[in-house]
């Protein structure tokens, strides 16, 4: 999808006025999601997380990526080891104890994330 909207600009970019070309841009964006978007999806249990995700993220993520660079130096391979596995780890750990938090003390969960819901497959009704 990205690759089409990158051609569609390209090819709108040649002699087209600014505003012309943003409203073409925002529309050709609109459809092709239209376009792309009318499957069907099924809520997953780790949607109801990402609050908790988005408001636990980034202390956990410099603290983690801190002590790499301490027990494995400040090397580019290290940075780019971090960079990309360090996210993917937060974000599976921090789904899993949001899943645990809300099981084992549901009301510690309710004031935390403000009482959104976190769908486990057993709660569904």
């Amino acid at each position: 999808m990205a690759t089409i909207l990158l051609i569609i600009s390209y090819v709108l970019d040649e002699g087209t006025t600014g505003s012309v070309l943003y409203i073409a841009r925002f529309l050709t964006a609109a459809a092709l999601f239209s376009i792309f978007s009318r499957k069907e999806t099924t809520e997953k249990w780790f949607w109801g997380a990402s609050m908790f995700i988005y408001c636990t993220h980034f202390s956990l993520v410099s603290a983690i990526e801190k002590l790499m660079f301490l027990a494995l130096g400040k090397d580019i391979v290290v940075g780019l080891v971090a960079y990309i596995t360090v996210p993917i780890l937060i974000i599976f750990t921090l789904s899993y104890l949001a899943r645990f938090i809300n099981i084992k003390i549901p009301n510690v969960w309710r004031v935390i994330v403000g009482n959104r819901s976190l769908m486990i497959k057993d709660e569904k009704k």
